[in-house]
C-alpha cells in the first residue's frame, strides 16, 4: 500500500465513512475526497485520523516506518520515550531524532 488513499481505506476498514468522519472530527465530504484520492490532508486531518485509527503518522502520510506506535516501542525499547497513540507529530520527530 503506498498511495494515501489505500492506507486510509485500511484504517477506515469496515466501518462507514460517516461514522469515521464524525471519530476524526472533519466532514464526510473530506474523508470521501481523501478515499478517492481527489485531495491531500491537511496537517490537522492527517494528526486526527492517525489519532483515531491508533497509526503513525509517517506511515499514513508516507506509507514509511513503523505502521503502530507499538511497533514504535519494539523498534527501540530503551527509548525514553514511550509512544502512545495520542502523541503529538512534534513528539514523534523528537523521538526519532534522539538528542542531537
Amino acid at each position: 500500500m503506498s498511495d494515501f488513499s489505500e492506507r486510509l481505506k485500511s484504517c477506515i476498514g469496515k466501518r462507514e465513512n460517516t461514522s469515521f468522519a464524525r471519530k476524526c472530527g472533519v466532514s464526510e465530504g473530506t474523508i470521501r475526497s481523501l478515499v478517492q484520492g481527489q485531495s491531500a490532508p491537511r496537517l490537522d486531518t492527517l494528526l486526527a485520523i492517525s489519532n483515531v485509527a491508533g497509526v503513525t503518522v509517517e506511515w499514513l502520510a508516507t506509507g514509511r516506518g513503523p505502521k503502530t506506535y507499538e511497533s514504535l516501542t519494539e523498534v527501540n525499547e530503551s527509548s525514553s520515550v514511550k509512544p502512545n497513540k495520542r502523541m503529538t507529530i512534534t513528539t514523534v520527530i523528537e523521538w526519532e531524532l534522539g538528542d542531537e
